[in-house]
């Protein structure tokens, strides 16, 4: 018998226009939530696929500010010590975007 979630997890506010931002820019956005919240894939500029984990933190929240100045809580950062897979910690439409470009280089 699984348990359920005390309390719904709860999305950044800025995740919906960051991810409608990505999606418009011809990404593939996947909304995951474990171990980050989104997962992006990309076509490169050699045509290949790019993937990545994209990880929101609202700027306005305590809790968005540690998360973008710590680099994730324990669990993301853990993660991030044992996988090559690219993440990268956004707290805009801006920063999105130059991360998806990023990844298609």
């Amino acid at each position: 018998m699984s348990r359920s979630p005390r309390y719904a997890q709860r999305k950044d506010g800025n995740e919906k226009i960051i991810v409608e931002a990505l999606r418009a820019a011809g990404a593939t956005v996947l909304i995951s939530k474990l171990p980050f919240d989104l997962t992006v894939s990309a076509k490169c500029e050699n045509g290949e696929a790019s993937m990545a984990f994209f990880e929101v933190k609202n700027p306005q929240t305590g809790y968005g500010k540690r998360g973008m100045k710590h680099g994730g809580n324990d669990n993301q950062r853990r993660f991030l010590q044992s996988n090559d897979m690219p993440v990268f910690f956004v707290d805009s439409v801006d920063t999105a975007l130059a991360a998806l470009k990023e990844m298609r280089a």
